[in-house]
């Protein structure tokens, strides 16, 4: 279900007087949704919304949802178009805010919606407490600044012509704009435009103003950068209707921005007002599709007459505050150093790793009361920092909050302004990790983003204080100390003094190199990674970087590689001189700067994939289709097994009876597909290899589970058709490598083509990576991009995780479009050889490094609860 249809109402304000007069008005905000996917569970705002209360006290959200407001402001919805389908019969209005809880589930038993805090209010007339801004002098009713309000673009956008009034407060008054759903990153919120739809187009507000007050309007400024095309620079104009026609220009480059990174910056416009109300316009100077992108607009307010010091008057910008926080904040993991406001309500549900600074799958609200940002219940704006992944996170006990242990983990983040823990301290603050990890020496390029974190352990509340070579730093009091973009004045050694109410403790935290000294220096965003591979095999080594006219050097050793002038560096039919350290220098007219090294080494014992199993519910008569690919020379093992009446031991039910399946080798050059095994039942040297490879063994009383061991071909893709001879039902369908019989070969591709959904339609590719060091894996939920080679049904918005044996999400991504390094995720999809995703589709795909000598799995679900024909892949990327 989707709630595209809940938007994008006109606003009906009745009139009349009530009890409840004090809550009317106009709210505005977005809804989340929560979908429960066994151990995933998959949160994100769905859709604004337009709340009406009147002044006879009943509501009207979005012409879906009807009732009434009690006196001490609690909503009872008991009706509307949508009533049965959202689940929400409840909400509270406090504080010119409307919001509620999750409300009951819904859809096919694992949806639930919620109504986030409204982040804009416009009083009625003859209703509204104090706050909410009307009009008139000195009291300036500004809409929707954020755009948050209007039709829903989904996750991709809507084109307005000429006088279209959809997108709340604003009207569209020239050419044509784009309204951009989650298609790309957004500055606040879900929404932004593309000023140039078709052409260049504008868009207006017109607004209460006092005549000879000045006012100020911040924007956020970016650029559509085009999916490659183009890209350069973008012109957007900004002017109002005052006697002086103030305008002014403004210009933003594209240049290796992406739809991940649009490189969003802010930018301030001053006018004076000659009448009570002004009209604020702001022009596309782009002819074409892809042109200036707006978000985020802010009238600060009245800063008193030109010349005089003037009264500031309030305003209320509707649409303008922080979004509300994710659950977790897994999808940030690639945005190390950035800083976001979230709105958030402190809870004491959900599980937390570490102190101070916390692992990225922790529950943001839970942490933030740990932290001490926000007490249990209280809604308030927080501002997080994306940190790195840490070898530890120590448990501590704060504001009642236990957290957890854990070792080492991927990503992590902490909160500006944390108090800490509650108590009576009596010792002073210690370092709760190793010292050694700490007080280490790092080099940033000139103008890359420049953090630092210590976890601290004892009692709280605590203080702190950052200091460069002895010197405080002024405003650094947080837990993290982060630049946003570093330069030279930045360098030097860093240190942390943390007290408490028991005493004071100041820790070294390492020295900071910059490399670079000018402006436009370029900046590194990807390291190249470290790799171990076989020798003869092929690995590949990426940078990603940000600036003007870039060249690239490649060096082994500090050698300069001959012909290695790109982004990306890849070596085939490696020996022993191809091991070393590897670097990569960035340059342009600017100046150059060097990445970190990444260690090439060779084994005979690479990290390889060893092993898929799919968990599939098929009707009778479906067959269920996973395939993988061996590349390399010789033989390969493989034990196949398709497993029905066993899985009732493991609490399964409705097991599938009588699986059988059939196995068919295709060749790559041309598509030829031969079948050469069909399968129903097992024998005894399939039960022996199973023992091997450490697969559980069937029920004494399963006599019908299919398994058999195969000699297969390296250089042949496989597909093993799947289906039931008794009937359908759940079955788990595995591939097992059991070793070479001659030459050397290896999995490098698999997949599974059924049915999915949500719940126990949750479709599960489980994989296992055995060897030494870490793989890198692209990793794919391909929906509507199967329906050109003629799937029926196919998944309209598939929804992909992947999560490691624990039950914890290690990335997760909706639509390939947003995913993090984009660029390098195109190139490792046309290297490997995957079919390309059309533009701007709901497909999803990620780029994944995994630790070896672990088992994983990929889930897919519909992230609008609908259900369809999806195809989950992986491919081993060099």
């Amino acid at each position: 279900m989707r709630l595209g249809g809940l938007l994008a109402l006109p606003l009906l304000v009745a009139t009349g007087l009530h009890a409840q007069s004090q809550f009317a008005g106009t709210y505005t905000g977005t809804i989340n949704t929560k979908v429960s996917a066994g151990p995933v569970n998959l949160e994100s705002a769905l859709g604004a919304y337009i709340a009406i209360v009147n002044t006879s006290g009943s509501i009207d959200f979005n012409g879906t949802l009807s009732g009434t407001v009690a006196a001490d402001g609690k909503v009872t919805f008991s009706g509307g178009s949508q009533f049965s389908l959202l689940g929400l019969t409840t909400a509270t209005i406090s504080g010119n805010r409307i919001s509620s809880e999750y409300g009951a589930v819904v859809g096919n038993g694992t949806t639930q919606y919620r109504i986030n805090p409204s982040t804009g209010f416009t009083a009625a007339a003859g209703g509204g407490s104090s706050g909410g801004g009307g009009g008139g002098s000195g009291n300036t009713a500004f809409l929707n600044g954020s755009f948050e309000g209007g039709g829903n673009p989904g996750s991709s956008w809507i084109t307005l012509s000429t006088g279209n009034p959809s997108i709340t407060g604003w009207t569209v008054t020239a050419g044509s704009i784009d309204y951009m759903g989650s298609v790309w990153q957004h500055s606040n919120g879900n929404r932004s435009l593309d000023m140039s739809g078709v052409s260049a187009g504008a868009i207006a507000q017109t607004f209460p103003t006092t005549s000879g007050q000045t006012y100020t309007v911040k924007f956020d400024l970016s650029g559509n950068p085009g999916y490659g095309t183009g890209t350069g620079v973008k012109q957007l104009r900004v002017s109002v209707d005052n006697s002086a026609n103030t305008n002014q220009t403004y210009e933003f480059d594209t240049t290796g921005k992406s739809l991940s990174n649009m490189g969003w910056v802010e930018k301030t416009f001053t006018f004076t007002a000659s009448g009570s109300s002004t009209t604020l316009t702001f022009t596309s100077l782009v002819n074409s599709a892809y042109g200036p992108a707006l978000d985020n607009v802010r009238l600060d307010g009245e800063t008193g007459a030109t010349g005089s010091s003037g009264t500031t008057g309030s305003t209320t910008v509707l649409g303008g505050t922080a979004p509300t926080a994710p659950s977790s904040l897994t999808a940030f993991r690639n945005k190390v150093g950035q800083t976001f406001e979230f709105t958030v309500t402190g809870s004491a549900s959900g599980s937390v790793w570490g102190t101070d600074v916390y692992t990225d799958d922790s529950s943001v609200a839970k942490a933030a009361v740990h932290a001490g940002v926000v007490a249990v219940g209280e809604t308030k704006t927080v501002t997080v920092t994306i940190l790195a992944g840490q070898s530890s996170y120590p448990a501590s006990t704060r504001n009642g909050i236990t957290t957890s242990n854990w070792g080492s983990w991927v990503g992590s983040y902490s909160f500006a302004g944390s108090t800490g823990a509650t108590g009576t301290a009596t010792a002073a603050p210690a370092l709760a990790v190793d010292l050694s990890t700490i007080n280490i020496p790092r080099t940033f390029g000139f103008g890359s983003s420049l953090i630092l974190t210590v976890p601290i352990s004892g009692v709280g509340p605590f203080t702190y204080q950052w200091l460069l070579n002895g010197v405080a730093i002024s405003g650094a009091t947080s837990a993290t100390y982060s630049v946003p973009r570093v330069t030279a004045a930045n360098a030097g050694n860093y240190s942390l003094r943390v007290g408490n109410s028991a005493g004071t403790t100041t820790i070294a935290a390492g020295s900071v190199t910059i490399a670079g000294s000018t402006a436009g220096v370029p900046t590194i965003n990807l390291q190249p990674l470290n790799k171990i591979v076989a020798p003869g095999d092929t690995f590949a080594l990426a940078t990603s970087a940000t600036g003007a006219g870039l060249s690239f050097q490649w060096f082994r050793n500090g050698t300069a590689l001959s012909g290695e002038t790109g982004p990306i560096l890849l070596r085939s039919g490696i020996n022993s001189g191809d091991a070393g350290s590897y670097t990569v220098r960035v340059s342009n007219s600017s100046g150059s700067i060097t990445s970190q090294p990444a260690t090439v080494s060779l084994t005979g014992n690479p990290a390889i994939l060893s092993n898929i199993s799919v968990r599939a519910a098929a009707a009778a008569g479906q067959v269920v289709t996973p395939g993988f690919a061996l590349r390399g020379s010789g033989k390969k093992r493989v034990l196949i097994r398709a497993v029905g009446p066993t899985l009732s031991g493991f609490g399964v039910s409705g097991a599938m009876p009588d699986p059988k399946f059939s196995v068919n080798r295709i060749d790559p050059a041309t598509g030829t597909a031969t079948v050469i095994n069909t399968t129903d039942g097992t024998d005894a040297t399939a039960t022996a290899v199973a023992a091997g490879v450490g697969a559980f063994a069937f029920a004494s009383t399963d006599t019908t589970s299919a398994a058999r061991v195969l000699e297969l071909d390296a250089g042949f893709n496989y597909t093993v058709d799947v289906s039931g001879t008794g009937g359908g039902g759940t079955l788990l369908i595995e591939v097992y490598d059991a070793g070479n019989v001659s030459g050397g070969s290896k999995l490098v591709n698999v997949s599974v083509l059924t049915t999915a959904g949500s719940g126990n339609s949750t479709l599960i590719l489980g994989f296992a990576l055995r060897g030494d060091g870490q793989k890198t894996l692209l990793v794919r939920g391909a929906g509507p991009a199967t329906a050109a080679f003629g799937i029926n049904d196919p998944l309209a918005d598939p929804l992909l995780a992947i999560v490691d044996s624990n039950s914890r999400t290690l990335l997760a991504n909706n639509n390939w479009g947003q995913a993090d390094y984009l660029s390098e995720l195109t190139t490792a999809s046309n290297f490997v050889g995957a079919f390309p995703f059309p533009d701007q589709s709901k497909d999803a795909a990620s780029l994944v490094l995994l630790d070896s000598n672990a088992t994983y799995t990929v889930q897919v679900v519909g992230a609008d609860n609908g259900s369809g024909r999806a195809l989950a892949e992986i491919y081993e990327v060099p």
